[in-house]
């Protein structure tokens, strides 16, 4: 995604010392990690994992790749942009690092979404369609439950300040509870054209997380940038805090341009890709370069509208050991999702044919062994 991802927290203080308390924590426990590991079901998946065939059915994984084949003869090839990747076996190394801080548990398992909206557009809420994208995120991630959070409300003005290149914005988050926002006029597009700082909404969504949420994701029809050499910014994923925050303004406006216009459909499938992507690097997953997937990097606006809605065979393995699911089951309930939605009908074959392969395959094949 032409988002920006790091394992590392938002610039301000408060999301240094959170981070900082979260690794002193981790790394205070190194001495008990064994025991940790080998009492935990996940531990011992990771562990003990070596190759994708030992997490996925053979079926499945020659169905996905004769898609990603497919897929690179009619399409231009993905670019990794220097990223060197992340392979199963890196993850699986590295996780059993990161248990007590960065797994997943009953008591911890519910991604909440936090809608911000501009005072003047009381129409974005709808445009984010907040309930598809819960039903789809919950058939996505099996096993994860979402939240929608009551809207926090933000003052844009209709034109950025003419007197100032940088100014301050207020964002109110329910209980008369108030955030002041950095915000600047826009380097690109109209001169007056406000875009809202994503930094300090990361702030607002790091203070009193619920105490049963995996992560917190802002999102918005905002414009959002990150620092001073930003143009703009999409959103950003810090992984370590499990926070992110996105806004789709550029996304409605690049559709909008179309004759016609590409209109809600499109929109639509262009968050939840994002939106997906970002949530998946909560998890900690990396950027990946080994086949045409979800968590492929993109540079620009077209690679976000082209990118595909399903995981490679490599990442699929990495999801079905975090959250341990059997894939058959996971393929239906998003096949579920994803009937009689016209924007999704190409990634709709996709996963049908994953789907059946996944069914002929023996059942101790479907999921993964502990």
């Amino acid at each position: 995604m032409s988002t920006a991802a790091s394992r590392s927290p938002p610039p301000a203080k408060r999301a240094r010392r959170l981070l900082r308390g979260r690794q002193a924590s981790s790394s205070s426990s190194n001495s008990s990690l064994p025991s940790t590991t080998s009492a935990n079901p996940l531990g011992r998946r990771l562990r003990h994992c070596n190759s994708v065939e030992e997490v996925l059915p053979h079926r499945l994984c020659a169905t996905i790749q004769a898609q990603d084949t497919d897929r690179l003869n009619s399409h231009a090839p993905f670019r990794t942009y220097g990223e060197e990747g992340q392979s199963l076996q890196e993850f699986c190394q590295d996780r059993p690092k990161l248990l007590r801080s960065y797994c997943p548990t009953p008591r911890r398992s519910i991604i909440y979404l936090q809608p911000i909206i501009d005072e003047r557009q009381p129409t974005e809420l709808e445009q984010l369609d907040l309930d598809f994208v819960s039903r789809f995120l919950e058939a996505f991630l099996p096993t994860m439950k979402v939240r929608v959070m009551e809207p926090w409300r933000i003052e844009v003005p209709a034109k950025a300040t003419k007197t100032k290149a940088h100014y301050e914005t207020t964002l109110k988050v329910g209980h008369g509870g108030e955030y002041s926002v950095a915000a600047r006029r826009s380097r690109d597009g109209p001169s007056l054209h406000p875009q809202i700082g994503l930094n300090d909404l990361a702030d607002a969504l790091l203070y009193k997380v619920p105490r049963d949420a995996w992560c917190r994701v802002g999102v918005s029809m905002l414009d959002l940038y990150e620092d001073d050499n930003d143009d703009f910014c999409m959103g950003r994923a810090w992984g370590a805090s499990r926070v992110a925050v996105l806004g789709f303004f550029r996304y409605a406006a690049e559709l909008g341009k179309g004759r016609p216009p590409r209109g809600v459909p499109a929109l639509r499938e262009a968050m939840v890709k994002t939106l997906t992507h970002e949530i998946l690097h909560c998890f900690l997953f990396d950027h990946c370069t080994r086949g045409s997937c979800l968590m492929n990097t993109t540079g620009n606006l077209h690679e976000d509208f082209e990118a595909p809605l399903w995981l490679c065979e490599e990442c699929l393995a990495k999801l079905c050991l975090t959250l341990d699911f059997d894939v058959r089951d996971r393929y239906a309930c998003l096949a579920e999702a994803l009937t009689g939605e016209p924007a999704f009908a190409g990634d709709l074959q996709h996963l049908l044919a994953r789907r059946d392969a996944a069914r002929r395959s023996s059942p101790s094949m479907s999921q993964p062994a502990t």
